[in-house]
């Protein structure tokens, strides 16, 4: 790029296009963020999972061990929030929003395949991150 020229950037979208896309991508965070609570509220009283995550004998503890499953995605949502600003800073919030998607579909992967609470921690975690990256 020579001195004085401006790059484009947003895949050549213009005017209606482009605010179509970003209201686009805007409403689907937001529906990544949605979409995951109401599932989560499901899935945690759900008698199948409660064995496989080893939290089914109804104990103080396996009740702490459930509010973790489910909280444990706001600290991977801070953290994401937090790289999301930085990130975006450095390369852009088109590139920004991408890798937050990619953070959000692998983190739901990690959450399909879980087969014990520390796994479904962990991709909690992973899908806290690309939500957040993508509310920032």
């Amino acid at each position: 790029v020579q001195m004085g020229t401006v790059r484009k950037s947003g895949g050549g979208l213009q005017g209606r296009a482009m605010l179509s896309s970003i209201l686009a991508i805007a409403g689907l965070s937001i529906l990544f963020f949605g979409y995951d609570q109401a599932v989560m509220s499901q899935v945690i009283t759900n008698d199948d999972f409660q064995h496989r995550m080893g939290i089914a004998s109804n104990t103080p503890k396996d009740a702490t061990l459930e509010g973790m499953i489910v909280s444990i995605y706001y600290a991977g949502f801070a953290i994401g929030a937090l790289m999301g600003g930085y990130i975006g800073d450095k390369i852009g919030r088109i590139r920004t929003t991408v890798i937050g998607c990619l953070w959000s579909v692998v983190g739901a992967g990690l959450q399909a395949s879980a087969f014990n609470i520390y796994w479904m921690c962990a991709a909690r975690v992973v899908g806290g991150i690309g939500v957040g990256h993508l509310n920032t």
